[in-house]
């Protein structure tokens, strides 16, 4: 009973762009596709849904200027921001100290890219979005940690949203893992939502 209109971000799936702008920019690009939407659709109700970057972009754009049929937004393992995801992946993959390697990776990608990795926080977007909201981790996250969903809910704004954590699922595997829980609840909140 309900459209999905699926985006890529940019340099991934064949998209344009020479890198991805790991929701910095996408946020911005965000809008530009409701007012796509809306113009096919002017009368519908959006839910805005993504897992990893994609759901760091859904709560960076949260508090922005969005039309009012955005009714509320489903994000699965987004991340903090860019600066903290980097760091963490940097001791945990990569093995190595994160300072002084990620300060200067920040340092050039706002240089070269304009992108600044530390100064796009999904938390302080999120303290000022009033959307109804449900956050989705998994409790083995070993790429995005779980404790970035915990900091990102308490964050929020919103009077209402809800956290589920799917205890033995890793990066964006909730769906695959519990696959009835997960619609059941995806869907839940969606249902209700959609009827307010």
């Amino acid at each position: 009973g309900y459209n999905c209109f699926l985006v890529n971000h940019r340099h991934f799936g064949g998209n344009e762009g020479k890198f991805t702008g790991f929701g910095i920019l996408e946020k911005d690009e965000l809008i530009k596709w409701i007012e796509c939407v809306n113009s096919f659709f002017p009368n519908g109700k959006i839910i805005l849904y993504g897992t990893s970057m994609g759901a760091a972009t859904i709560m960076q754009a949260s508090d922005q200027d969005l039309t009012e049929n955005v009714v509320g937004f489903i994000e699965d393992c987004g991340f903090t921001t860019c600066y903290d995801e980097f760091s963490y992946l940097m001791k945990s993959v990569v093995h190595l100290p994160s300072k002084p390697i990620i300060d200067t990776m920040s340092v050039m990608t706002k240089a070269l890219l304009d992108l600044d990795i530390k100064a796009s926080d999904s938390r302080e977007a999120l303290k000022n979005t009033k959307l109804p909201a449900l956050f989705i981790h998994g409790g083995r996250d070993n790429f995005v940690p779980t404790y970035m969903v915990e900091e990102c809910y308490e964050a929020c704004g919103s009077e209402d949203k809800k956290l589920i954590i799917y205890d033995t699922a890793r990066h964006v595997h909730s769906h695959f893992k519990y696959p009835d829980q997960y619609e059941k609840d995806f869907f839940e909140f969606a249902d209700r939502i959609f009827q307010q």
